[in-house]
């Protein structure tokens, strides 16, 4: 993949519930290890369906 460092930087923002207010606020945290293996996960799965729904159309077009 190129350019993958670039995408994991050392930290990254998540949404998280203020116990106060009940609002929710950005925070920063730092990118585990764990959390790095679940993103990489995630931005595959994005990568699949985006790339199934691209040759699914391409085939349809081909067909017509």
């Amino acid at each position: 993949m190129v350019g993958a460092g670039a995408f994991w930087g050392t930290r990254v923002m998540e949404i998280v519930k203020k116990h106060d207010s009940g609002g929710l606020v950005w925070k920063r945290i730092k990118l585990t290890t764990t959390r790095k293996a679940n993103a990489k996960k995630r931005l595959l799965r994005v990568w699949q369906v985006f790339l199934f729904l691209s040759l699914r159309k391409i085939i349809s077009h081909v067909h017509s």
